[in-house]
C-alpha cells in the first residue's frame, strides 16, 4: 500500500480502519491512528499534544518512542532495552 502523509500544525487528525504505512506530523494537537490490520510502518511526530495508535492484538512491531514531556503507554507487553 501507498504510504499516507499527513501533516498540519494546529488541529486533530483522526484515520480509522486504516490500513497504510504513515507518517503523521501535528505541530500543536492530537494523533490518532486505528488499524485494521497491521503490517506497516508508522512515523508520527506530535510537538504538542498526544499520539495514540490502536493496532490489532496480533500485530508485530518495534517501538521507538520518545517525549519530551508526558507519557508512553501500551497495552501491548514490550520489552525495554
Amino acid at each position: 500500500a501507498k504510504e499516507a502523509s499527513l501533516e498540519l500544525s494546529s488541529g486533530n487528525i483522526t484515520a480509522s480502519n486504516f490500513s497504510a504505512p504513515v507518517y503523521a506530523k501535528a505541530s500543536s494537537g492530537n494523533i490518532t491512528l486505528e488499524y485494521s490490520t497491521f503490517n506497516n510502518n508508522i512515523t508520527a511526530e506530535v510537538s504538542s499534544g498526544n499520539l495514540r495508535v490502536k493496532l490489532p492484538e496480533n500485530a508485530e512491531f518495534y517501538l521507538k518512542a520518545k517525549t519530551s514531556s508526558g507519557n508512553v503507554n501500551t497495552n501491548f507487553p514490550i520489552t525495554i532495552n
